[in-house]
């Protein structure tokens, strides 16, 4: 492979890209050096059309733990602009249970992790 050209598969992960600027903000990184117009464009790129997320572009599983890194990136940048919001709000109100418990997805058993996940989500105010 010619050592100016990236693997096809060379994409980000939205959990890593969020564990990313995580462990910039906790070290007092101010994000001014991130490129957040490509980072907003990627995760546009990775909501699907039912409101949730998955995690690299070439395809993967989808639910909650996707969208609560989405609304985790968007609020460390503070810029909403890489998420279609209405969408994802609709996909979480869609994951409640008979139990008013969240589940990782519409039609699924919620759990205590999905429930964590979605308070997270109020407070971030999506």
């Amino acid at each position: 492979m010619d050592p100016g050209m990236s693997h096809p598969y060379d994409s980000g992960h939205i959990a890593m890209t969020y564990t990313g600027l995580s462990c910039l903000v906790i070290l007092g990184d101010d994000l001014s050096r991130v490129n957040k117009d490509a980072l907003l464009a990627g995760l546009r790129a990775l909501q699907l059309e039912d409101g949730s997320f998955c995690a690299v572009l070439e395809g993967s599983e989808n639910d909650m733990r996707f969208v609560y890194c989405a609304s985790c990136i968007c609020y460390m940048l503070n810029n909403w602009s890489g998420m279609d919001t209405k969408k994802t709000v609709d996909y979480i109100r869609r994951s409640m249970s008979y139990d008013n418990g969240l589940a990782q997805g519409a039609g699924l058993e919620s759990h205590g992790s999905g429930k964590k996940r979605s308070k997270s989500k109020t407070c971030l105010r999506i």
